[in-house]
C-alpha cells in the first residue's frame, strides 16, 4: 500500500517534506513520534498517519481518509448498473420520477413507515432525520407537514388505441 504522503498527494492535498509540516494536520507528539519511528514523511504509514489527522469540521476522520472515503462511494455508485440516478437500462426512473424521488426526505419516509397503532406513535420528527433537533436549525415538525411522495409519476397511461381482447375475439367470430 502507498505512503500517508502518495496519498495525500493522489487527494490532492500536497506532500509533506519535513516532520515539522505534519504539525498542521495532527498534534505536535504525533508528529514527534512519527520522526523517531520513521527516516523520511514518505515512509510514514497511510492508516496510522490517517488516523493521526484532526477530523475535519462535523466529521470524524481528517482529510486524506475523507477524500478516500469520498472515492470509494463515488466509484461504488458509477459502477452501479442499480444505483437510483443510473440513466443506463429499463430500470431507469424518468427524469420526472427522479425529481419526485430527490424531493422525499429521509422524515418523510420514516414517517411514512413508523407504526401508526403503536402504543405512542410517532407524530413528529426534527427535518434532518439524522441529525439532533434543535429549536432553530433542525426543528421537529409534526409528519403531516412534510411533503408526501408523488406516485402519479409511475403512473402507466395505455395507447388510447390499444384493442381489448373482447374486441379481438368477436373479430375472430365474425370472420367464421
Amino acid at each position: 500500500m502507498a505512503s500517508y504522503n502518495a496519498f495525500r498527494q493522489w487527494c490532492g492535498l500536497g506532500r509533506f517534506e519535513t516532520f515539522e509540516e505534519l504539525k498542521t494536520v495532527m498534534s505536535n507528539g504525533t508528529s514527534v513520534m512519527f520522526a523517531a519511528l520513521y527516516r523520511s514523511v514518505d515512509d510514514i504509514d497511510l492508516f496510522s498517519a490517517g488516523l493521526a489527522e484532526f477530523p475535519l469540521e462535523d466529521a470524524l476522520v481528517g482529510p486524506t481518509f475523507a477524500c478516500m472515503i469520498a472515492h470509494q462511494f463515488r466509484t461504488l455508485r458509477q459502477a452501479d448498473r442499480f444505483w437510483f440516478e443510473s440513466s443506463a437500462g429499463p430500470h431507469a426512473f424518468t427524469p420526472r420520477q427522479l425529481a419526485t424521488i430527490k424531493q422525499v426526505t429521509l422524515a418523510r419516509i420514516i414517517c411514512t413507515n413508523s407504526d401508526r397503532y403503536a402504543r405512542n406513535p410517532m407524530d413528529t420528527i426534527q427535518v434532518y432525520a439524522m441529525r439532533l433537533p434543535h429549536p432553530v436549525t433542525n426543528p421537529q415538525v409534526s409528519c403531516s407537514e412534510l411533503p408526501d411522495v408523488d406516485l402519479m409519476a409511475w403512473q402507466e397511461l395505455l395507447p388510447p388505441s390499444v384493442p381489448s381482447s373482447e374486441t379481438n375475439n368477436e373479430q375472430d367470430n365474425d370472420d367464421e
